[in-house]
């Protein structure tokens, strides 16, 4: 059966984390299939090999390429992917376990742009500047988590941004 939905994750020398992050897609709590693409951009650490030893409970595609970038990377793994849906993941996030639930439900919910939020994982290159736009930007976070348009000042959902 063709998945849905298709995480795309770009990789570049980060072996030990990328190999954490898509392990935790195994803990979906998510009813329909969903893939797992992993662009490995150029990479000399064994990523690649780390990757396809694991056995995961959904389809994981690994994909070797020339280090070309990480936004190089993330258009192959479109190209590769198979769903209708794309969903693109920095390797060094760890994905909730209604990652891809939360991705269905805003989709079905609202219009324009989605995105959802997880931890990051440890030694990411993300941490800081997430951390930065967390405790810096108030207003920066108010802009990303309430819909255009609404005088609310609450966010959409825990963990889920939409721009409208």
């Amino acid at each position: 059966m063709t998945p849905r939905f298709s995480v795309v994750v770009p990789t570049f020398q980060r072996r030990d984390v990328v190999v954490a992050s898509v392990a935790a897609f195994g803990a979906q709590d998510f009813g329909e299939p969903f893939e797992v693409v992993v662009v490995v951009d150029g990479s000399t650490d064994g990523t690649a090999d780390a990757l396809r030893a694991l056995s995961p409970p959904f389809p994981l595609a690994v994909v070797e390429q020339e280090n070309r970038g990480p936004a190089a990377a993330r258009n192959r793994g479109a190209e590769e992917a198979r769903g209708e849906f794309l969903l693109f993941l920095d390797d060094d996030m760890d994905p909730v376990p209604d990652f891809v639930g939360a991705h269905v439900r805003a989709h079905r919910d609202a219009v324009g742009l989605v995105a959802v939020a997880g931890r990051i994982l440890p030694g990411g290159a993300v941490a800081h500047s997430m951390r930065s736009l967390s405790e810096s930007s108030p207003r920066r976070r108010r802009e990303l988590t309430v819909p255009r348009g609404s005088s609310s000042s609450s966010a959409i959902s825990p963990g889920v941004y939409s721009s409208r």
